[in-house]
């Protein structure tokens, strides 16, 4: 699986928070929002 963040626009770092997991099995967790090495971003 590839890495999933997703948008929450609330959170611990203000309106920049994402929650990601990294990796299968790997713990879900808030990060900043980076934008460098952004591949693409989506909306259902």
């Amino acid at each position: 699986m590839n890495h999933v963040v997703m948008y929450v626009g609330s959170g611990p770092y203000g309106p920049l928070s994402v929650i990601q997991a990294p990796y299968t099995g790997a713990t879900v967790s808030y990060s900043p929002l980076f934008t460098d090495g952004l591949v693409a971003a989506g909306r259902p």
